[in-house]
């Protein structure tokens, strides 16, 4: 087992802190490791309407590109997971949810956070007027079977999405 020999937080923010920590190995060497204190945990909504799977297309500055994904986000404190997966859909995809099953939990930077994120299954129904243009570039609807030609091109590599989209496959037998 490893022991912590030492922690110090080198940043704070109201997202996330991070921590140094010295670990003891059971061999009884030293390492300097990092530890991301999550302030928010996160979700994310594999939907479907009319037995596609819908995406969003956004921007992320980390690596310089677009990326197809699930929607979601950080849930904001106080509120329960699935009205943060209601709030995310309909905020990035403009429809309303119909409906919402749970899927699953996770932990996306196992060993370097305590961060959860909460996986549903979400079913659409009316489009709404508007949604978040300022993060969502696109919004659309594939087949799986594009979806999986997708990823295997590369144009599906967000984690939580792949472990989303996992899940509802095994959960939907697609």
């Amino acid at each position: 087992m490893q022991e912590v020999l030492n922690r110090k937080r080198v940043y704070s923010s109201p997202w996330i802190n991070v921590e140094r920590v010295d670990l003891k190995l059971p061999s009884g060497k030293i390492i300097e490791h990092n530890f991301v204190d999550a302030n928010h945990n996160s979700v994310g909504g594999v939907v479907f309407k009319d037995n596609k799977l819908g995406m969003v297309r956004n921007f992320r500055f980390a690596t310089n590109g677009y990326s197809w994904e699930i929607p979601g986000g950080w849930i904001d404190s106080g509120e329960m997971p699935l009205s943060a997966v209601k709030r995310k859909v309909e905020d990035e995809m403009g429809y309303e949810v119909k409906g919402v099953e749970r899927l699953g939990e996770g932990n996306p930077w196992m060993g370097i956070s305590n961060k959860e994120h909460f996986y549903f299954l979400v079913d659409l129904k009316n489009k709404l007027d508007v949604h978040n243009t300022d993060f969502v570039k696109e919004v659309r609807f594939f087949n799986f079977n594009r979806v999986e030609s997708m990823i295997k091109k590369g144009l599906i590599t967000d984690q939580s999405t792949l472990t989303g989209l996992f899940l509802a496959k095994l959960h939907k037998n697609l």
